[in-house]
């Protein structure tokens, strides 16, 4: 393997096995100035080594900004392991996956939910705004959720997902200014302003932020109220 400065670590083709890994990751943990960590081409590497990772990437003192792990023997299972983890991650950028046991189009459309979850306001909100690169078999569904990503701006990746993908017509917005009062919505504009990453998006904002509006707080009234009375910041 190699080891340079404790800022990476490579173990690339070294016969580990779950067991061994399990040991490695304990050990390795602790090393905040870790950002990258190859793993790749070593076939013994299965779901129990994704759990270790998991477990890995679940602590908030987890600074990994790469993690390589092509050519191993990570199945579905393995992979929705890492995926999980990336809910609670706010540091990984880059992740390579290729190379291991064909992934079901199903396992993909999970990592894109993580990266940006359009069920709601909320989940959209509450995404993975970090993971910038992701390689694997297939190609990724939304490749948009990966773009926004690439911000360094995380309120502003998170604002623009919104705007992106959330839309109202009309009556909605008419209901929004009659049930919950006008005087709050210059604030929550302000919130979308900023939402920006590049100019290629600016024309969007401008189209969808009152509608975006509405939908925000609808879905999350008491961040919005808080943020009107300046307990909290507009992110």
């Amino acid at each position: 393997g190699r080891l340079r400065f404790n800022h990476e670590i490579s173990l690339v083709m070294n016969h580990i096995l779950d067991e061994s890994l399990a040991a490695i990751v304990q050990s390795i943990e602790n090393l905040d100035r870790l950002i990258e960590l190859d793993i790749g081409h070593n076939d013994y590497i299965s779901v129990q080594s994704c759990r270790s990772l998991a477990s890995l990437l679940s602590r908030p003192e987890c600074n990994l900004l790469t993690l390589k792990l092509e050519n191993n023997s990570i199945n579905d299972e393995g992979s929705r392991l890492i995926a999980n983890s990336l809910r609670r991650n706010e540091r990984l950028s880059e992740l390579i996956l290729y190379g291991n046991q064909t992934f079901s189009s199903e396992m993909v459309h999970n990592f894109e939910q993580i990266t940006c979850n359009t069920s709601s306001i909320a989940d959209t909100h509450s995404s993975n705004h970090h993971l910038e690169t992701f390689v694997s078999f297939h190609s990724w569904p939304k490749p948009e959720c990966l773009r926004f990503n690439s911000c360094p701006d995380k309120r502003k990746v998170a604002k623009s997902k919104i705007l992106h993908f959330h839309d109202l017509n009309m009556d909605e917005l008419r209901l929004f200014g009659e049930g919950l009062g006008l005087k709050m919505l210059p604030v929550v504009i302000a919130w979308f302003d900023a939402a920006a990453c590049g100019r290629e998006h600016d024309g969007l904002v401008n189209k969808r932020r009152l509608s975006a509006t509405y939908q925000f707080i609808k879905a999350l009234p008491m961040h919005a109220v808080h943020v009107a009375q300046g307990s909290v910041n507009p992110k």
